[in-house]
């Protein structure tokens, strides 16, 4: 394929074929590529899922090759396909409905905006959408005891961003809240939103934070309480191994060996004592160093072993708690 232009955004290579269609690719373990598809959607490159791993270079290689080449600059923002929710059913954004919709299929989208929204009140899952007269957009949504939760909300290239929490009152109760959103419309002014701000600058720099939407939400979210349930991101999966923990039978076994060493060794330092001349009296004073660092590191063995299965078994209670 000719026209390959390829760039750099943190640790992604992201390339673009013939100025239309758009990769991703990053490293991991093992000398493995990760590979998907990008689209550019208005001023937001979203990035899709993962499409396959194949071979490719060492964390070293990929680095060095990362760092030869130019930033992406082509679109302001990105973020990924998982983060954006379909305004009409409520499930994550994904690649298909990309491709579905791209424009004439070249990884070019533009999401469905109204160049001006207009005023009127709208429901989105379990938010209000209130868009006034001035097209400044506004949500609330039901908070734990009886509270009213309520921000500002901003449109950037299609997607409709939920701003973090300004406002906290006193509400009626949570069915007077969910039985009018109910009977409002359904939003349709976009047609994918998310919560907080998932948009994430390309460009790292001082003066770029400073305007844009993510300018504008951190304006808005300076010095005031963020509902942390409401605005939290995805994670990922957590793919860790689980951490290898004695069981008591074990650390009971251990201690048992440890004990028979001792006393072993005690044996075999008497006998070796009696059998040393008398006139090597230095030589005695040295045998029984050696052999008192000897039992200290024994026990020092056995104090690490013990204490490494309690410290584990409390981080694994600890870990299966969150």
């Amino acid at each position: 394929m000719t026209g390959e232009i390829a760039y750099r955004l943190g640790e992604y290579r992201i390339t673009v074929y013939d100025d239309v269609l758009l990769r991703w690719e990053r490293h991991v373990p093992l000398g493995m590529a990760r590979i998907g598809k990008c689209f550019a959607c208005g001023d937001v490159l979203v990035i899709g899922k993962k499409s396959r791993d194949e071979d490719g270079f060492l964390i070293g290689e990929f680095n060095d090759n990362l760092r030869k080449l130019p930033p992406w600059t082509r679109t302001r923002y990105y973020c990924f396909a998982g983060e954006l929710i379909v305004a009409a059913t409520g499930q994550s954004l994904n690649d298909e409905t990309l491709e579905r919709s791209s424009f004439t299929g070249r990884n070019r989208f533009v999401f469905t905006e109204a160049k001006v929204p207009s005023p009127g009140t709208y429901r989105l899952s379990q938010y209000q959408i209130t868009v006034a007269s001035d097209h400044a957009v506004s949500w609330q949504a039901y908070g734990e005891l009886n509270r009213i939760l309520s921000g500002h909300c901003s449109i950037e290239s299609g997607i409709l961003i939920i701003g973090p929490q300004e406002h906290d009152k006193e509400g009626r109760g949570k069915q007077e809240f969910l039985d009018p959103l109910s009977r409002l419309p359904q939003w349709h002014q976009t047609m994918v939103w998310c919560r907080g701000a998932v948009l994430r600058l390309c460009q790292d720099r001082r003066q770029e934070e400073k305007g844009g939407v993510i300018g504008w939400l951190q304006g808005r979210a300076k010095d005031r309480p963020v509902d942390r349930k409401l605005f939290q991101p995805p994670k990922e999966k957590d793919d860790a191994k689980p951490v290898p923990i004695l069981t008591p039978e074990e650390v009971r076994r251990y201690k048992e060996k440890a004990k028979s060493l001792l006393a072993s060794g005690s044996k075999v330092i008497r006998k070796a004592w009696q059998r040393i001349p008398a006139g090597k009296a230095w030589f005695k004073w040295l045998a029984l160093l050696i052999a008192a660092l000897a039992l200290v590191s024994v026990t020092a063995a056995l104090y690490i072993a013990e204490n490494w299965h309690h410290g584990f078994k409390k981080h694994h209670h600890k870990h299966h708690d969150h």
